[in-house]
């Protein structure tokens, strides 16, 4: 049985917090409701709205920007929520990754890893 006065997630932390959605421009929004934020999620996931850019690379890199929807520092620190991120896959950046607070950090950070990525390839 859980007791009412049961702290799960550690004194002063507080489980609703760090859920984010995009709004219609594409920005992150904190949402504070559960089932809406799930609700939410699902539908982004399957409809491709998580996706911020994606580049396929010879030799097998990905350079993946997306949306994740949670605030990557989960609530300590200061700063802005960081909700954005690139991920590369494959190549000598392999496992590299950045993350971002907006939308257009995203888009600048993913042009600035596909960029890198593209100078280290064989000419």
């Amino acid at each position: 049985m859980i007791r009412r006065d049961a702290q799960p997630f550690g004194p002063g932390t507080n489980p609703t917090r760090g859920k984010y959605v995009l709004d219609a421009n594409g920005e992150a929004i904190e949402e504070t409701d559960l089932y809406t934020w799930a609700t939410w999620y699902e539908a982004a996931a399957g409809d491709g709205r998580l996706i911020v850019a994606h580049d396929d690379l010879p030799g097998g890199i990905c350079i993946l920007t997306v949306f994740h929807a949670l605030d990557s520092r989960f609530g300590l620190g200061a700063g802005p929520a960081q909700v954005f991120r690139t991920v590369v896959e494959g190549g000598p950046g392999d496992g590299d990754e950045r993350r971002y607070a907006t939308r257009a950090e995203a888009l600048a950070g993913h042009a600035e890893v596909l960029a890198e990525a593209l100078s280290r390839l064989p000419r």
